[in-house]
């Protein structure tokens, strides 16, 4: 059914014709009654007449329509009009894929970002059951700001069936190029049973035609296509173009394997190797290291005993003699997450020395046995791979912490820097492996592994009254259950307060029981103003803490002296690149100074380290959304949302969705979690103060605001999540007035 311009379906005016594909005619049109323009694509008569095929493509449209995500059109319903059924989408201006290829193919930075970018919608896609069946260049979309959007799932299908693929078999008749069999799995061409390998198999050929400008099956019928899909081996994008990556052509070589079982098998696999691909080029034109002075890396050392469970150990005694090491003075020593950040990859030496910009690496494994001990090591130079040092220890775990003196003691004298002896916070064992694992939990950072990190640091106390990190973590732990609304604050304070107060008691010295003494004041105290101090000692003791730079900033940002706090912001993340952690707390910082997209890059650095980080995916949110990119806003917090239906992260998705126009989302947002507080959950007062302040309701962003005031506690969650947009209330006089009590300015 062909419609002209000024025709009407249904509320849509017609605009112009867009296309036509295997499944309809496509029009731009304006939705008369939203006043937006809008995509209609208008179904072929043979469906129409096809009860079966009708009623199954609007199964299926259903589950494409749940698809919420920034690189795949958005399906906004299945209608009819006067006996035409048709599908209203979202309208994409710009320019399809196909025409953006020159004969030698794109950049390789554009082609990464793109394929990367196509990789994560279809692990969205995948994960809701739906395979796309069709991808291909003409429908990916670039538009005119470059972001990328997949357009036609069209001949999308639910997983799960094991019957051929009809529409396929329809499409790849002897002379007919309907259906694109040149972008075809070879199970889809022969009309088998399709998994999500068929898209990773068509996610490939994109990928060797961005490489190499030219489609990787070429002929002129579509039964010379269809045997060259099932017959020939495209040639290795590297041979094309020597100069791509060795790595990308391996990527894609993988991808259109014909064997389903010899792909990669998933496309957060082919998401994963993208996103380190782009990482090592990165740091290829990174500044070389500073070997001004002697730098080191400690990396995570191998756990080589019989029982898994000995990896906290392990991780923990190369943790321990990286502490040791970072207070000689005259050596660099990499932070601890950004050289954990390599355990379990295989990675080649000169990246390590790019990316943590050091000129050496201890490396080390740790065999166990009852209560022997096997710990051997390595210091090897980056710069040539030659083994500088090496030691083997075979002693009683009683003499652990000997051996952390030993090895820390050889590399100093292997620089020729000076090691005095480690401050020991016990003498036991038993109560130093019990923290060790009880730090291991905490890094991990859920409510169960907090929790569990609570009942090992409170063990390792019991064994050791005067052991004063086991009470820093023991606080730290309570601090991190307490900010997402794990645990009420009248629940979590007095053990967090009492075991801060006992490290203190015990080792005012060390820089860890400062932090933690001022991480208590800014999670848990009214007065969150004494935190300052005790970040800026913990600061003065160890100047290259990773954490105490960030907090320090953080707390700076929430004493209103946001642009003081930068420069600690973007030191923490110098000091540790690699750490996701450090990256997501700084944002903040640079969300209440509008630099949001530096506050993306930061989040999206620590989702390219740690896919579905939580923390990364609700500050990401937050930039997108003062960016104005709110549909990119609302994908990242949905799927916060998906992983975790906290408190916190319902009333931060209320204020994302208030921003976008969204009233009504947001107020059953609100009204879900006052329910929840009825029913007797704990519902920090902030959720509701995000909620409240994207939606502009004054009276409830007074009465949220003096309940915080109420709870007296800390301030600082309205300040990380509302910040800049509940400053703009402030000329309601007692919202400034309820501002000034909270923060002091």
């Amino acid at each position: 059914m062909a419609l002209t311009a000024g025709a009407k379906l249904g509320p849509y005016k017609i605009l112009s014709a867009l296309g036509v594909g295997g499944m309809g005619e496509v029009y731009r049109a304006t939705d008369t009654k939203l006043g937006r323009d809008v995509a209609l694509k208008v179904l072929p008569a043979e469906m129409v007449c096809n009860s079966e095929r009708l009623a199954r493509f609007q199964r299926e449209a259903r589950a494409v329509a749940s698809l919420n995500h920034p690189h795949i059109v958005t399906l906004y319903s299945v209608e009819e009009s006067d006996g035409v059924p048709f599908l209203t989408m979202e309208y994409v201006p710009g320019e399809s894929l196909d025409r953006r290829i020159p004969p030698g193919g794109l950049q390789v930075s554009q082609m990464i970002e793109i394929a990367r970018a196509l990789a994560e919608a279809l692990v969205a896609a995948h994960e809701k059951g739906i395979i796309h069946r069709d991808l291909k260049p003409a429908n990916i979309m670039l538009t005119p700001e470059s972001r990328v959007k997949i357009l036609d799932f069209g001949l999308a299908k639910e997983t799960g069936s094991t019957k051929p693929d009809d529409a396929t078999v329809d499409q790849t008749q002897v002379g007919s190029i309907v259906g694109t069999p040149a972008y075809m799995s070879p199970e889809q061409v022969l009309g088998r049973a399709v998994d999500v390998r068929t898209d990773i198999f068509s996610l490939g050929l994109v990928l060797h035609e961005m490489a190499t400008g030219r489609r990787a099956f070429q002929a002129t019928t579509s039964a010379e296509l269809v045997s060259a899909v099932l017959r020939d081996t495209p040639p290795v994008v590297t041979d094309v173009r020597p100069e791509l990556p060795a790595e990308l052509g391996r990527l894609i070589r993988r991808c259109i394997e014909k064997d389903p079982q010899h792909r990669w098998q998933t496309a957060r696999d082919v998401a994963n190797e993208l996103r380190d691909l782009e990482q090592v080029r990165r740091q290829i034109v990174a500044p070389a290291p500073d070997r001004s002075g002697p730098s080191v890396a400690v990396m995570p050392f191998q756990n080589l005993s019989p029982d898994p469970e000995g990896e906290y150990f392990s991780d923990g005694l190369a943790e321990e003699i990286l502490n040791a090491l970072s207070q000689v003075e005259g050596l660099t020593v990499a932070a601890r997450a950004s050289s954990f950040y390599f355990k379990g990859k295989t990675t080649e030496m000169a990246e390590i020395a790019s990316r943590l910009r050091v000129a050496n690496v201890l490396q080390g494994s740790v065999r166990r046995s009852g209560n022997r001990v096997r710990v051997t090591v390595q210091l090897v130079d980056l710069r040539n791979g030659f083994q500088l040092w090496s030691e083997r220890y075979d002693r009683q775990m009683e003499d652990i912490f000997a051996i952390q003196d030993e090895i820390a003691r050889g590399i100093a004298e292997r620089f020729k820097v000076a090691f005095g002896s480690a401050r020991r916070s016990t003498t036991s064992v038993e109560a130093y492996e019990l923290y060790l694992k009880g730090r291991h939990l905490w890094h991990q950072r859920s409510p169960a592994t907090l929790r569990a990190a609570i009942k090992s640091f409170e063990d390792a106390i019991q064994l050791d009254p005067q052991y004063a990190l086991a009470y820093s973590g023991l606080a730290d732990s309570y601090g991190i259950l307490q900010f997402y609304g794990w645990m009420p604050p009248e629940e979590g304070r007095k053990p967090a307060r009492d075991a801060m107060l006992q490290a203190v008691r015990l080792a005012p010295e060390l820089w860890e029981v400062q932090f933690s003494r001022g991480f208590y004041s800014i999670y848990f105290e009214r007065a969150w103003h004494d935190s300052g101090p005790h970040f800026k000692q913990a600061l003065a003791i160890n100047p290259r803490s990773s954490l105490a730079n960030v907090y320090y900033g953080l707390f700076l940002e929430t004493s209103g002296r946001s642009e003081e706090a930068v420069p600690y912001g973007v030191k923490a993340c110098e000091l540790d690149p690699l750490s996701p952690v450090i990256h997501c707390v700084s944002t903040p910082i640079f969300l209440n100074t509008e630099r949001y997209a530096e506050a993306e890059r930061r989040a999206n650095h620590a989702l390219e380290m740690q896919p579905d980080y939580m923390f990364a995916l609700w500050v990401r949110s937050l930039a997108l959304s003062g960016m104005g990119r709110h549909e990119e806003a609302i994908a990242s917090m949905e799927r916060a949302i998906m992983l975790s239906r906290a408190p916190i992260f319902t009333g931060i998705l209320g204020l994302v969705y208030a921003r976008a126009g969204r009233q009504d989302d947001a107020i059953r947002l609100l009204r879900e979690i006052e329910d929840r507080g009825s029913r007797g959950e704990y519902i920090p007062s902030f959720s509701k103060v995000a909620i409240f302040v994207g939606t502009g309701d004054l009276a409830g962003m007074r009465t949220s605001l003096a309940e915080v005031i109420a709870a007296a506690t800390s301030p600082l969650p309205v300040r990380v999540i509302c910040g800049k947009y509940l400053e703009g209330y402030r000329s309601d006089p007692e919202i400034r007035q309820l501002h000034l009590d909270l923060f002091g300015w």
